[in-house]
């Protein structure tokens, strides 16, 4: 035992105490024997060793339960897709380490003989899993063909070398996943294809899911051409309220850096395309979508377009309804996926469940819910850029008059499309440049470029309205009748 300073065997010295003790003379003492640290080292680790050994035992029993919610969630995803489906074959439990076991089978409606992939979970537990830092466990995760010769062709493809998935589970349940797929080569039919390693990270905090996932890209080379695919990039996070929460709000981007292909003396060529999505509670009760694709230049044969960009929106969409058929969709689609079992045969059609009397009900409740709070569809942009200038369209399409109907009228307008287009209101609105315009036409000649030719007479009726060098037009397409700038069509 370590003692303070200025302190004596029954406390701490006063400083009259000290003074005296420094005015004694020195006197020689005998050597106190100086106690070995070796016992209080050897109870404290038998101490730490026999708490990490209850943790252990207390985090194995809570890892397990955590990785079979895991494998329960993603089993009823995966299932829900109607394309993958999975299921969790056993889990052997040890006190250091357990193993969990999987297969998941791919099978899409128009393939033959589906693949299977067998999953393995090596699952070392807490709080210092594998001694490699704190958390429940650490899941390394094999994936295996069950096929042994796709399995062969596999491992050829990777020279050996294994795509490794490693998973710490936190102490509050949180997962960090970090994913590493090796490049490879493979050559078949006289085509080879080489890629580079794919690596990224899945993060799930809570309801809250953030994904980035980075591949420097692949080349194919062949007989009949030759393709290079850039770098791609994938990042996004996600949000949901709770786990009854369908729709989840949040931000991805997936990107190309650039594609090109060549064959028979043609090439295409694109750059910088990216994708992104954003969704998100415009107010407590309702939801907004927007998906945007932009292409930086886009090339084939004598043709370039460049910054094409087409922003589309859904708007004003009432959440719970809408959370609700969203979980009415994922449930037929588990009940197809579990009568497709049933078949004796994968190339029977795949048989619809039917809707019982209440998902009926429920459906058209939902579906009448949505159109009362007069969601709108948004084209946001639609554009592209020549030397001439930009070309842009934008618009929205709405039903207003479909807020007021009954379910039994709803019904009778899924058999008379002609009537529902009469309820749509839609309004578009065009511009651009009128050397833009012409260049854009001249591009694809034929009777394209002859519609230049009719920009004047449709200027002299008013149905364009030229300013300056600047051409606009105005679509609106209500009760039924189109109107361009205000002038009903065929006046």
């Amino acid at each position: 035992m370590v003692r303070a300073e200025n302190s004596g065997p029954s406390g701490p010295v006063s400083p009259l105490q000290e003074e005296k003790v420094m005015s004694r003379p020195n006197t020689v003492r005998p050597a106190q024997k100086r106690r070995s640290p070796l016992p209080a080292v050897l109870l404290s680790a038998v101490v730490t060793a026999g708490a990490v050994a209850g943790a252990t035992a207390v985090f194995s029993g809570r890892t397990q339960q955590t990785t079979e919610e895991f494998a329960q969630k993603l089993t009823s995803s995966l299932n829900a897709s109607g394309v993958v489906t999975a299921q969790q074959t056993g889990y052997q439990k040890g006190f250091a380490s357990s193993t969990q076991t999987m297969t998941v089978n791919i099978a899409p409606e128009d393939a033959g003989k589906p693949v299977q992939l067998l999953v393995t979970n090596h699952i070392k537990h807490g709080p210092f899993p594998g001694m490699r830092g704190v958390g429940q466990a650490i899941v390394d995760t094999d994936i295996r063909f069950a096929d042994a010769q796709t399995q062969a062709q596999f491992e050829r493809a990777f020279a050996g070398k294994k795509p490794t998935i490693r998973t710490l589970i936190g102490l509050g349940g949180d997962t960090s996943t970090q994913i590493e797929v090796p490049g490879g080569r493979v050559t078949e039919d006289g085509s080879t294809m080489t890629w580079q390693a794919l690596q990224g990270d899945v993060t799930v905090s809570g309801q809250t899911t953030t994904t980035n996932l980075t591949w420097p890209g692949l080349k194919i080379t062949g007989a009949d051409g030759q393709g290079e695919l850039g770098a791609v990039t994938l990042k996004g996070r996600t949000h949901r309220q709770n786990e009854q929460d369908q729709l989840g709000t949040g931000t991805s981007t997936f990107k190309i850096a650039s594609m090109k292909f060549t064959s028979a003396g043609q090439t295409v060529r694109l750059n910088n395309m990216e994708v992104s999505g954003d969704s998100r509670l415009s107010d407590p009760e309702h939801y907004d979508g927007v998906v945007k694709y932009t292409i930086g230049e886009l090339a084939f044969a004598d043709k370039n377009l460049k910054n094409v960009q087409l922003h589309l929106g859904v708007r004003h969409l009432a959440r719970e309804p809408l959370n609700r058929l969203l979980g009415l969709v994922n449930d037929m689609q588990r009940a197809s996926t579990q009568a497709s079992r049933t078949q004796a045969s994968r190339t029977q059609a795949s048989s619809t469940p039917d809707l019982t009397p209440a998902q009926e009900k429920q459906l058209g409740q939902d579906m009448l819910a949505l159109l009362k709070d007069s969601p709108r569809l948004t084209l946001d942009r639609l554009s592209l850029t020549q030397p001439g200038g930009e070309i842009l369209l934008t618009g929205q399409a709405s039903a207003p008059r479909m807020a007021t109907m009954t379910v039994q009228q709803l019904e009778l307008l899924t058999d008379q499309p002609a009537v529902l287009a009469t309820m749509a209101d839609i309004h578009l609105e065009a511009g651009a440049s009128e050397q833009a315009l012409t260049e854009l036409l001249g591009l694809f000649g034929g009777r394209l470029a002859d519609l230049g030719g009719t920009l004047q007479p449709m200027i002299e009726q008013g149905y364009v309205v030229k300013q300056g060098d600047q051409l606009r037009a105005v679509l609106d397409f209500k009760d039924g009748t189109p109107t361009l700038n205000g002038k009903a069509l065929g006046d």
